[in-house]
């Protein structure tokens, strides 16, 4: 019985060691400059599948609205969903819930999404490329809005809570073999 305690023990403190990072979601949205694209308007979206304080990889972005003048040749809104996109770059940093760099680019033929923190910012849907919108402003061309999602509790939270059910039960377990020793008084 030591032996399990002593066991469960140390799994609680090694769990203890790994926090979960808070999962958020990024809301985007950049405009049109008319030098650059053809396309007066604005597009929003969201990603998902970063954390706070970590550079990382999205793991969807989302198209929420675009400009009604931008051709569509029927490519979905979520951006991980076009046929066979490649990502030259997918990476995000963010610090204290602002995102500091962005370095995503999707293509899937001429349907191409940037947002680009270095240079600029742009989408087509047109497999002829003849409708886009897009700036060349960096990372004061497109804006983050970063908001908490609330996460799955964490890995210490867990061990602490099957080892103080472990103990629960070995106390209760010991408490009747210790009664049930007793001999009977006469």
């Amino acid at each position: 019985m030591k032996l399990l305690i002593k066991i469960a023990a140390i799994a609680a403190m090694s769990l203890c060691a790994v926090s979960a990072q808070a999962a958020v979601l990024v809301t985007f949205s950049f405009s049109n400059d008319p030098a650059y694209g053809n396309v007066p308007g604005t597009v929003t979206g969201t990603i998902t599948g970063l954390s706070d304080n970590a550079t990382g990889a999205a793991s969807g972005v989302t198209l929420t609205s675009y400009p009604a003048g931008l051709v569509n040749s029927g490519y979905s809104s979520n951006v991980f969903d076009w046929a066979t996109p490649s990502f030259a770059n997918n990476s995000f940093t963010l610090v204290n819930g602002v995102v500091t760099n962005s370095n995503f680019v999707a293509v899937a033929g001429n349907a191409q999404l940037w947002l680009n923190g270095s240079s600029f910012n742009y989408l087509s849907l047109d497999d002829d490329a003849n409708s886009f919108i897009g700036n060349t402003d960096g990372p004061a061309g497109v804006t983050y809005t970063v908001s908490q999602v609330s996460a799955a509790p964490e890995p210490a939270t867990w061990a602490m809570l099957i080892l103080g059910f472990g103990l629960a039960g070995a106390t209760l377990r010991r408490r009747r073999t210790a009664v049930s020793a007793r001999p009977a008084l006469a």
